[in-house]
């Protein structure tokens, strides 16, 4: 069904009056299997303009099949393919596709969609994209992955990683392409300094909204909303991505995760955020390494998660980024932060650096 939604009050865009939002299933009864070849072009062959870029031919599936569809290899280099399932090929997913390629977004690490792919009879399939390389993000919530996968990493790759991933996002935004739906498995890793972002047919783009997210990663004043009817701001992607730099720091643990309380999504609604900074009494942490991770902070970096996690004042990038550089330099000058994956201890200052360093530790 086609729907057209006026945004709501709470904080969107002031520029967009409409969202665009039809999920009317396209024609497309033809097997899409290995071997298969497939029409790439870059706009609607419906349009009635002769634009044709040759033909794509699918290989080997990649990985088991998502929700939404799967990712082949293809015969040409770098490039794989994303072909939906037959009842997702929605008129919305083509024609925000159409919108996507006309933004020609090239940014290190993110794999935009590229040309669109139809079957021979000119339905809509999917799309093609470069390929991303390394790990899933969520590795990286397990510190024994860590180990296994990069054993020469230490806690300074972990704040390298979690830069390198919001300069990515900075670059998107700076485009005015929300995110929307950031979490951990929609990041690959090959090292701290290559990632890739994938699923970008999901991110938003103009009148065209991101319609999925986790509840965990959305603020708390659009939980309970229909992510397919509304656009979300910058704002929201930065309290996702906050939380996202707090779970890699903290090898996977929520920000609010509290002993004895509800499910992260419950409390993201409440504000329940359980560490000690300032005033705040630091009641319910889990149990674990988790409190030696949190005073191995810098203070900024706490003031940071605190104000977001507590008071939804959500960071701004250059924040977020200059704290972040702030740990990773106190790291590589010993500034007695602890430099392990996973600390044992709370950090030791000695008189004469907390002197020196005041604006750093406690």
């Amino acid at each position: 069904m086609s729907r057209i939604y006026r945004n709501p009050v709470f904080d969107l865009p002031s520029n967009y009056d409409d969202v665009f939002y039809n999920d009317d299933r396209l024609p497309n009864d033809i097997e899409i299997h290995r071997g298969i070849s497939l029409i790439r072009r870059i706009r609607n062959p419906h349009d009635g303009k002769k634009q044709k870029n040759g033909n794509v031919i699918l290989q080997s599936q990649l990985g088991r099949q998502g929700g939404e569809g799967t990712v082949y290899e293809c015969n040409i280099q770098n490039k794989v393919c994303k072909i939906y399932h037959p009842e997702r090929t929605t008129k919305f997913r083509a024609d925000k596709l159409v919108e996507m390629l006309k933004k020609k977004i090239k940014i290190r690490g993110v794999c935009w969609p590229e040309e669109i792919l139809y079957n021979d009879k000119k339905n809509f399939v999917g799309y093609l994209m470069n390929k991303a390389k390394g790990h899933k993000l969520q590795i990286f919530m397990n510190p024994m992955e860590i180990k296994d996968k990069f054993p020469n990493w230490r806690r300074k790759q972990l704040v390298d990683l979690c830069i390198s991933i919001l300069e990515i996002v900075e670059q998107l935004h700076k485009s005015n392409i929300i995110i929307g739906d950031i979490n951990a498995n929609n990041i690959l890793v090959e090292d701290y300094n290559k990632v890739y972002f994938i699923d970008c047919d999901s991110f938003q783009i103009g009148h065209y909204p991101c319609p999925v997210g986790t509840a965990e990663f959305t603020p708390r004043e659009i939980q309970g909303k229909k992510y397919s009817e509304f656009l979300r701001t910058k704002e929201h992607d930065m309290f996702a991505v906050t939380i996202l730099i707090f779970m890699i720091l903290f090898l996977g643990k929520h920000p609010y995760s509290c002993k004895g309380g509800g499910s992260p999504a419950e409390n993201v609604r409440k504000g329940n955020f359980p560490y000690k900074f300032g005033d705040r009494k630091g009641e319910d942490v889990p149990d674990g390494n988790w409190k030696f991770i949190w005073n191995n902070l810098p203070r900024k970096m706490k003031e940071i998660f605190e104000g977001c996690f507590a008071d939804n004042k959500k960071p701004s990038i250059k924040d977020l980024r200059m704290v972040l550089k702030l740990y990773r330099d106190g790291l590589e000058k010993h500034y007695n932060y602890s430099n392990e994956i996973l600390p044992t201890q709370n950090k030791k200052v000695p008189n004469e650096i907390a002197k020196k360093y005041k604006n750093l530790n406690k």
